[in-house]
This record gives structure tokens, C-alpha cells and sequence, in this order.
């Protein structure tokens, strides 16, 4: 997995066409066909069944055989956390789901999770 991790030697091939709203490039013949899958196999031959193609650089455009890797969906997430990039979806939240702001005095943070303080304290204590 330190392989994934290793910083790219050279420079990215861009795809110059269409791309999808994620920025991974696509080609059209039978199916739709993302280009790095495609690049993949030219280079390397068939993909095996429930292995993705995963890219050292985090560019989805680029199609450099050299910056792509086989990896199974695990492999992909650990990647992405390794190199901070995953954010969850609720570390993207300002509110709590009651409406409360998510700042500093009013946020409790355990075990990798917040809590809204204003809201513990009316399940804990009937305050609020």
C-alpha cells in the first residue's frame, strides 16, 4: 500500500475530452468507458472483476499508465484518508440536525464525533 502513497515522477496525460462532473474523463463505444480504465488496460491487459483502477496523483483526468494502480474499494478509501483527502459528509454540516450552530462553544467532540452541546443538554437535563 506504500507504493500508493509514493509521489508521481512524472507529469499527468490530461484527457482533452468530455469529462463527468467528478473530472474523470470518458470515452463512448459500446458503453461509457472512463479513459484511465480504458489506459489501464492497453498498458497493463484486463482488469479483474471488483478491482478499481486508482490514481497515485488524485488527478481523475490523467491517464499516465505510471500514475495508475489496481485496488480494491478498501484499498481506494485507505488511499484517500492517507493522503487527506476524505472528508465525511457530516464534517461538512454547520447545524445540527435541531438547527443549532456547530462552532466552538457549542460543539462537543468524542471519539471522532461532534455532539451539539445545546441539544445534549436538553436530553441530559431538560435544559435548552
Amino acid at each position: 500500500m506504500a507504493e500508493t502513497r509514493s509521489k508521481c515522477l512524472d507529469d499527468c496525460w490530461e484527457w482533452p475530452g468530455n469529462r463527468d462532473a467528478k473530472g474523470y474523463g470518458y470515452v463512448f463505444g459500446k458503453q461509457l468507458r472512463r479513459t484511465h480504465r480504458v489506459m489501464y488496460e492497453l498498458m497493463y491487459g484486463p482488469i479483474p472483476e471488483g478491482m478499481l483502477v486508482c490514481h497515485r496523483c488524485d488527478n481523475p483526468s490523467c491517464m499516465n499508465p505510471s500514475h495508475l494502480f489496481l485496488g480494491t474499494s478498501a484499498d481506494n478509501n485507505r488511499d484517500c484518508v492517507a493522503k487527506g483527502r476524505h472528508i465525511s459528509p457530516n464534517k461538512l454540516k454547520t447545524h445540527c440536525p435541531q438547527g443549532h450552530e456547530y462552532n466552538e462553544a457549542n460543539t462537543y467532540n468524542s471519539n471522532n464525533r461532534r455532539y451539539c452541546r445545546t441539544c445534549l443538554g436538553v436530553r441530559q437535563h431538560g435544559e435548552g
